[in-house]
């Protein structure tokens, strides 16, 4: 979040701290959505749907992963702020509760 709101302020899409911004961003996102959830087997009572759950946050945490590392900076802002805050909201969605 704090990243994206460096991101935000910058206003000229060549401005030199884009880059510096971005590769930050994207470091950071990526290394967060690699790291292992809680295993599920140290629950007590683990339905099938907590399996299913877990499976499926495991899933948009790797897609999130592999589209921030494909996405470029040079991808003009006005595309770029709306696709992190998405992935930002689909990991806000995924949270465990």
């Amino acid at each position: 979040k704090t990243n994206l709101d460096s991101l935000k302020t910058i206003r000229l899409p060549h401005d030199p701290l884009m880059a510096a911004v971005w590769k930050k961003l994207q470091k950071e996102l990526v290394e967060d959505c690699k790291k292992p959830l809680p295993a599920l087997d140290i629950q007590k009572a683990v339905t099938v749907l907590d399996k299913q759950l877990w499976k499926l946050r495991v899933r948009v945490l790797q897609e999130i992963s592999k589209a921030a590392e494909k996405t470029n900076w040079k991808t003009p802002l006005q595309k770029l702020i709306p696709k992190v805050e998405g992935w930002l909201n689909r990991i806000a969605s995924i949270a465990i509760e």
